[in-house]
């Protein structure tokens, strides 16, 4: 579960699968295809981050603003592929100096860290994209996968501006498989689907420039 103020998502390469000491089985896009080369080359550029808020209680409405909490106002969309599969990554960045050592270490596959990113591997039209993240939880000493969860998101943009909602369902515990917690996103989705959503978090930004 991300922590207030925080972002990360990511998976991982939409295909996202996310969690601590887990395995993925399956893969979920639901039911969209992968962005388009057009539309990710549309996408692509620097943003400033504009807005970010939480709801911690439940995602009928949007939560308090927590932008301030934030030190990296600045993010970049980039196109990447993994195993044949396209994708857009977000993620932040500090300075100019920073953005470009991002875009180069997506483009690379490489390591950086960021104080939140995402990864949207869907297109619903050219100006809707999606994700999910079906985390594997954490194993225990009872033989169960505890504090699963199974988080989607949504992006839309007007213009130059995105907005992203995030939301996230926790799941009930599960058996541990051949010693792994495993994420398999196709179930954890129809088990989201017979769940309540608990946390909400929008985000916001607008595209201020080209990639570096």
């Amino acid at each position: 579960m991300n922590a207030p103020g925080s972002w990360a998502v990511f998976a991982w390469v939409g295909l996202a699968l996310s969690g601590c000491g887990g395995s993925g089985k399956d893969d979920d896009g639901g039911g969209d295809p992968p962005p388009s080369a057009a539309t990710i080359q549309s996408f692509e550029g620097v943003y400033e981050l504009t807005g970010l808020t939480h709801n911690a209680a439940g995602c009928d409405t949007e939560g308090a603003s927590i932008l301030e909490s934030q030190k990296e106002r600045s993010f970049v969309m980039v196109g990447a592929e993994a195993l044949g599969n396209r994708y857009l990554s977000l993620s932040s960045c500090a300075d100019a100096a920073d953005c470009a050592a991002v875009v180069s270490a997506i483009r690379n596959r490489g390591p950086h860290s960021a104080e939140f990113m995402l990864t949207l591997s869907s297109e619903a039209g050219q100006d809707e994209l999606g994700g999910f993240s079906a985390s594997t939880g954490h194993g225990g000493d009872n033989g169960m996968c505890t504090q699963r969860t199974y988080e989607t998101l949504v992006l839309t943009r007007e213009g130059d501006a995105i907005r992203v909602e995030s939301r996230l369902t926790p799941l009930a515990d599960a058996p541990i498989e051949d010693g792994f917690c495993v994420a398999e996103p196709a179930k954890q989705r129809a088990e989201a689907e017979g769940r309540p959503c608990a946390e909400l978090q929008v985000f916001s930004g607008t595209k201020v420039g080209p990639l570096p």
